[in-house]
């Protein structure tokens, strides 16, 4: 269509949308007003559906006992349990389909070869939505996993203390990670023989990771 049709088009079907018409009546509102303008192109909109009954969006005015409008309050998803990193919601997350599927493809309980994905983007592109979502499928299909999220800058202290806060109900999980008389790469060591033994594995997410890069 051409630009000034799709303004007409649009123009014409929400209108008749938001005064009560149903979907059907409204594409046929919007094909006669097109015609009324002389848009060549009318034809060209179509809809598609199935054979369920295509429904009023809206009551019409005036109409008897007509329920007023209510405000939903918008999702609030974030990736972390202390909300500091806000996601999309699940109803907001679209286009994403192909990253998603390979990461879980990568993280299936049947690879033994890659243990973590890695994902990489300009800021502001959804790297830690996309994060999110993954943690939610990941979890859905083996709910034994436990997630810890990582933001910023990572040091020894702040690790320990986030994996033994997550397996604190397993008394001897956080005394392996606290261990002052074995090194860091000990204590990691049976920690990981540890949760593998009771079966709960850890879900690492480590955001806004390039700020341990130096550059």
């Amino acid at each position: 269509m051409y630009d000034r049709t799709s303004i007409v088009a649009a123009q014409a079907l929400y209108l008749a949308l938001a005064t009560g018409a149903t979907v059907e009546q409204a594409v046929k509102a919007a094909q006669q007003k097109m015609i009324e303008e002389i848009c060549t192109d009318w034809h060209l909109l179509r809809m598609y559906r199935d054979t369920r009954p295509i429904k009023q969006l809206v009551t019409p005015l005036n109409t008897k006992n007509r329920e007023k409008l209510k405000f939903a309050a918008p999702e609030q998803e974030f990736l972390d349990e202390n909300k500091q990193v806000k996601v999309a919601s699940r109803f907001e997350f679209v286009g994403r389909r192909r990253p998603l599927q390979r990461c879980l493809n990568a993280l299936r309980e049947t690879n033994n070869q890659i243990v973590g994905v890695f994902i990489a983007g300009m800021g502001g592109l959804g790297k830690s939505t996309l994060a999110a979502r993954l943690c939610t499928r990941v979890q859905a299909q083996r709910p034994n996993f436990a997630r810890v999220v990582l933001i910023g800058p990572l040091d020894e202290q702040g690790l320990l203390n986030k994996l033994s806060h997550k397996y604190q109900r397993f008394a001897d999980v956080p005394a392996l990670l606290n261990e002052p008389k074995v090194s860091l790469e000990g204590r990691l060591q049976n920690f990981f023989e540890a949760i593998e033994k009771i079966d709960q594995p850890l879900l690492l997410v480590l955001d806004d990771f390039e700020q341990n890069i130096q550059y």
